[in-house]
């Protein structure tokens, strides 16, 4: 510790402010540091310089990106502001930079904590609570099967709900998957609809073959569209024999059928349009 900084902090103490800037700021001209910068902070703050105050947080958390020491006073600092979505960043962004748990850590994590909980709406309902159920899943009838999807991932209780009616699983429409959908997500679906899944649009697959054989033998689908599933001829024509409540059928790209086998499975199929 310099014999500048050793003294503005005794002259911060006796809370003799001015005299502490004086000195912090001879300290910094000779060697700058991320702890001087602080202590400058400090002095600004109490000064009620908040823009000098803010500039010298920033300059801290330069000098020492993954010490919280910086973060802690820009969030202070952006507070008297009154600029609390601002210092909410400067917390997310300090938690995320910082490697070493320790008790610096902590307090920002409490700092961060402390912060989203006032910038919550006071009165904040989840609306799948207020509503009765029957509306609340007309409301979600509305979403796309991908985006009721990503509906479960806002919290236990809208997973719970949505896995609850099986009305919203009707319809199994993977053609906005971003990835490989695995068999076991085809059956659980299933089985959530209580397998009256009447609707699917099949894309996508990991384990092509075991989905739609648990689709064509579980399900009264009437409606089915298929796109890139390369089966053996055989086995797709087999699966597509089995759907005799199939109405309609859409075949896209890359999809192999064995072209007389197919032709007599239309012809047997009498409920198709």
């Amino acid at each position: 510790m310099s014999h500048f900084q050793e003294q503005g902090r005794a002259a911060y103490k006796r809370k003799d402010y001015a005299k502490a800037l004086d000195l912090f700021d001879r300290a910094i001209g000779r060697m700058p540091s991320a702890q001087l910068h602080d202590n400058r902070s400090a002095c600004h703050e109490k000064l009620d310089d908040l823009p000098a105050a803010l500039s010298d947080a920033k300059k801290t958390i330069q000098l020492a990106r993954e010490d919280p020491t910086g973060y802690l006073r820009a969030g202070k600092v952006l507070l008297k502001m009154e600029k609390r979505e601002t210092a909410a960043e400067i917390y997310s962004y300090g938690m995320r930079s910082i490697k070493h748990v320790g008790q610096g850590y902590e307090l920002l994590r409490k700092a961060q904590k402390d912060l989203m909980n006032e910038l919550s709406p006071p009165k904040s309902v989840d609306p799948l609570t207020m509503l009765p159920p029957e509306l609340a899943v007309q409301v979600l009838e509305y979403l796309s099967f991908k985006q009721l999807m990503n509906a479960c991932l806002v919290s236990k209780e809208w997973t719970k709900f949505i896995r609850g009616n099986p009305d919203l699983w009707t319809y199994l429409d993977l053609s906005g998957a971003n990835r490989k959908v695995g068999s076991k997500f085809i059956s659980r679906a299933i089985n959530i609809a209580r397998k009256r899944t009447k609707r699917a649009y099949l894309y996508n697959l990991h384990d092509a073959d075991k989905a739609l054989r648990a689709i064509s033998t579980q399900c009264p689908i009437e409606d089915l569209t298929l796109r890139y599933m390369l089966l053996p001829p055989s086995e797709m024509t087999k699966c597509l024999s089995a759907l005799t409540t199939l109405r309609r059928l859409h075949v896209g790209h890359k999809v192999q059928i064995l072209i007389q086998p197919f032709y007599d499975m239309l012809s047997a199929a009498s409920n198709l349009k």
